[in-house]
């Protein structure tokens, strides 16, 4: 098998929304537009926006917001 093949293979089964997509959705107004520029900006951690979220009632871990951000949920 080679390559093209395999990455063709390589489906990704769809489930329940991921954590993250569930903060996302909460989200509203400021909120929900900090949330959004920190997933854009390079500068802000997974670690740092995992733990703002978990401040705030949402516990998603850092490695949930890079799965997202990777869009691999």
């Amino acid at each position: 098998m080679g390559f093209a093949e395999a990455l063709a293979a390589d489906q990704v089964a769809t489930g329940p929304p991921c954590s993250m997509s569930t903060a996302i959705a909460a989200q509203e107004g400021d909120d929900l537009a900090a949330l959004m520029a920190a997933l854009g900006d390079p500068k802000v951690t997974a670690a740092s926006i995992s733990r703002a979220l978990t401040a705030v009632g949402h516990k998603v871990s850092g490695a949930t917001v890079r799965r997202h951000c990777a869009g691999e949920c």
